[in-house]
């Protein structure tokens, strides 16, 4: 069964069967089959290029014939081989601009979550998945406008606690500028900023 999220508004934690864009889903596939169809097509012609040789210069013994079937089996091995590995690596090379991607999506991640939240998302420009990456730097940029707005919340609050004569012999109002200024640091870990150039920033406002 799969599991659904049963709060209002959710959406349930499905996903179409289709794990990929469709043109780059078939870009994938023509590339597998057409690995697939010439190694087989080699493998088959070395196979009866060295059955035909066999048969214009038979051996005179079974064992010139075994020894024939031996080194065709050979030739055709190392042939094959040879050409899965070219085709191998002409995949690869193909399948790059995918992988490469979902790597670097998976280093962005972890690089936010323990560094800045303000920092995009890259690509190289001949990359796959590009829709998906603008799609992730549309989300964080509301995140972060969503962070910026209650961080200037915050700021606002304890200018005003700290400006009430009675906030020094509350030990909740203290405690709660504690916790404020806890956020403040790690807002400015997160983002860069420092009281230096928010005081800079201000003061070109003003």
């Amino acid at each position: 069964m799969v599991a659904t999220d049963k709060r209002p508004g959710s959406v349930p934690n499905r996903r179409r069967s289709k794990w990929a864009p469709r043109d780059l889903q078939k870009k994938i596939a023509l590339v597998a089959f057409s690995v697939g169809a010439i190694v087989l097509m080699f493998n088959l012609q070395f196979g009866f290029i060295g059955l035909w040789m066999i048969y214009q210069s038979p051996a005179d013994t079974l064992e010139g014939v075994l020894q024939q079937t031996k080194n065709l089996m050979v030739t055709q091995f190392v042939v094959v081989g040879l050409i899965t590995t070219l085709f191998a690596l002409w995949a690869g090379l193909t399948f790059f601009p995918v992988a490469g991607p979902i790597h670097r999506f998976k280093l962005f991640f972890t690089e936010m979550s323990s560094g800045r939240w303000d920092v995009a998302c890259n690509l190289r420009d001949k990359d796959h998945l590009q829709d998906v990456k603008d799609e992730i730097n549309s989300a964080l940029g509301l995140m972060v406008e969503n962070i910026k707005a209650k961080h200037e919340i915050l700021s606002d609050a304890r200018e005003i606690l700290e400006k009430d004569s009675t906030s020094s012999t509350n030990p909740k109002v203290q405690d709660l500028l504690a916790r404020i200024e806890e956020a403040a640091v790690e807002h400015s870990r997160r983002f860069g900023e420092t009281e230096a150039a928010k005081q800079t920033e201000a003061a070109a406002v003003s």
